[in-house]
């Protein structure tokens, strides 16, 4: 049987506000999912709800098939959160704050003891394992609350704003490991603002606004779907006073004409590249340089955003 989360209907009233507006979606195992949207789109309502830190309204959250309690220590199990802000304690070692981790899931001390040294070497802390928290830096501590996630062994991440404010080589240690999680089996759930990022990670995208599950699709699948456009942008050399020619094209075109710049969307680039250049050629305009890309998740999710 393939390993699924799978969530239907979920609402969630705080008292007249509707913050969850019966959101439909499944997960299976070993899947980057990126959650995207704006401020207060229900990104973090929808997480704490699957993880049982919330009640929900009404709606079902199936894992397995199984319909578990989710305050109970069984369903909790199954879930490893990263908060954006740190949710360790910072007069604790980080040692110390995985033992006490260990205790709230019920691991014996020995199993919590070496698998938190375990995990605190992998990510670069054993140096630092009686260091007070609040003395590591922001890199560390992000790379602390991931042990702690990870000290259960859960087969579900909750990563929320996971490289926000870190440096570039942090960043970038943290990137590679969400990726070896999937190799390892485990399902990641991906909150950020950051496109670039859930472009290369993620699997499939989930778009909510006002509650509300506005597209899901892998980046590819949204890029056809919303924007399947490629982007041509010349950099021309005597640039051609009489713009109505680019017209004939029957492509949408935005110039700019003080850079020198223009810029054609075609579903067809190799193809309308070459008519470009004829016409450029009948004005005598050279092209200094061109770059042809595909739409970007940041201007697909603009898109979605400004349909709804």
């Amino acid at each position: 049987m393939v390993k699924l989360l799978s969530i239907s209907n979920l609402t969630k009233y705080f008292d007249s506000f509707k913050a969850l507006d019966a959101i439909s979606f499944s997960v299976k195992k070993g899947k980057i999912v990126g959650l995207l949207g704006p401020n207060g789109a229900g990104k973090t309502t929808t997480i704490r709800i699957i993880t049982g830190v919330l009640p929900r309204t009404s709606g079902e959250i199936l894992l397995d098939g199984q319909d578990l309690d989710p305050t109970s220590k069984e369903w909790k199990l199954q879930f490893g959160i990263v908060p954006e802000t740190t949710n360790s304690y910072l007069d604790y070692s980080p040692l110390k704050n995985m033992m006490f981790s260990g205790r709230l899931y019920g691991l014996s001390k020995h199993y919590c003891k070496e698998r938190a040294l375990s995990l605190l070497k992998e990510f670069g802390l054993a140096d630092k394992i009686h260091l007070v928290t609040k003395k590591l830096s922001k890199g560390q501590k992000q790379r602390l609350n991931l042990s702690m996630a990870l000290l259960h062994d859960p087969q579900y991440l909750f990563l929320d704003e996971p490289t926000t404010g870190l440096d570039v080589n942090s960043a970038q240690l943290l990137r590679k490991r969400i990726q070896e999680f999937k190799k390892e089996g485990k399902t990641i759930f991906l909150t950020t603002h950051n496109m670039l990022e859930a472009n290369i990670l993620c699997d499939e995208i989930i778009i909510l606004n006002k509650g509300k599950i506005l597209a899901v699709g892998s980046p590819e699948t949204l890029r056809k779907k919303f924007m399947p456009a490629s982007k041509i942008e010349l950099e021309l050399r005597n640039f051609p006073e009489n713009t109505s020619i680019f017209q004939q094209l029957n492509l949408d075109y935005q110039i700019k004409p003080v850079e020198n710049k223009v810029t054609f969307f075609s579903t067809n680039p190799a193809e309308d590249f070459v008519q470009i250049q004829d016409i450029l050629k009948s004005q005598a305009a050279q092209i200094m340089q061109c770059h042809i890309s595909p739409a970007s998740l940041e201007e697909i999710f603009l898109k979605i955003l400004g349909e709804n």
